[in-house]
């Protein structure tokens, strides 16, 4: 035996190409070396070509783009088609900036694409990082660019160039239970429900619906944007919106980074373990 490293009950041997996994004198996994350095890669970082989050017999959701996975995490990219929606936008006469004292007023607005970035934690509930963009044309590749949004629920934070904050009517989403095609679908839903309000402002962000304004007189004032959607549902799709100098790839590796390490490589060897003897016990 060439090497041996002990973490808790579990150690492993390498024997030349071979990796043992051993509790006590008990061999209780043998896996080639290039196996277990592709599920030490599976586990910190990987985009969906293999599947890294268990999708039931549903079909995918519709604008499922991309899955990433990073410390049972998953960052899912979803994408939806230029359309005219009905969506909750704070009232000028709102005596409050958010919250439930402030009043609303219900628009038809229209979108060019808008790319969705959703990160689910380890229990499969939202995270609390999630990412909004415009693209004026489908998605062809991980590595296109996008833009900024004019949305008011959307400013730079913590680390992401497009944050967006989702407020509703229920703060507790719980979709732990739910399968991987509902939680999308629902994240969906709870983002064209959701009411667009000054709370940016109130904690002294800029959202970016004030400072796309200028992007182009058909959505200067909302009710500019309200009627030119009236008039021609797809023009969001020839404003020159501002670049956000970034593509899909790139805010998938920003919003990982983000994630919580654990403390230390032992810790996160320590969990590999556990979870290939358990996988092992299984079989």
């Amino acid at each position: 035996m060439e090497e041996v490293r002990t973490l808790d009950q579990i150690s492993i041997e390498l024997a030349g190409d071979t990796v043992y996994l051993l509790r006590g004198i008990e061999v209780i996994r043998k896996l080639s070396y290039s196996e277990f350095v592709e599920h030490i890669a599976r586990r910190h970082t990987g985009i969906n070509s293999e599947c890294p989050i268990p999708f039931d017999d549903a079909p995918t959701p519709n604008g499922h783009r991309w899955t990433m996975r990073q410390s049972n995490y998953t960052l899912v990219v979803v994408e939806q088609d230029p359309t005219w929606r009905h969506v909750k936008w704070i009232a000028d006469e709102s005596k409050d900036p958010f919250g439930p004292g402030a009043s609303y007023k219900t628009v038809r607005l229209a979108f060019p694409f808008i790319v969705l970035f959703v990160l689910f934690d380890h229990h499969g509930d939202l995270a609390g990082y999630h990412q909004a963009y415009y693209r004026t044309e489908k998605i062809r590749s991980i590595h296109d660019s996008l833009f900024y949004t004019n949305l008011r629920n959307c400013t730079a934070w913590h680390g992401m160039k497009s944050a967006l904050c989702i407020t509703h009517d229920r703060c507790d989403y719980n979709l732990r239970r739910l399968s991987w095609s509902e939680k999308i679908n629902r994240f969906v839903e709870i983002f064209w429900t959701t009411w667009f309000n000054k709370s940016s402002e109130a904690h002294g962000e800029i959202p970016y619906y004030t400072l796309m304004k200028d992007v182009d007189p058909r959505i200067s004032t909302l009710s500019r944007w309200e009627e030119e959607s009236a008039k021609d549902p797809l023009f969001p799709l020839n404003v020159r919106w501002k670049p956000a100098k970034t593509t899909i790839y790139q805010q998938m590796k920003e919003m990982l980074a983000l994630i919580p390490r654990p403390p230390g490589q032992a810790g996160d060897l320590g969990e590999l373990f556990d979870e290939l003897a358990a996988l092992s016990s299984s079989t």
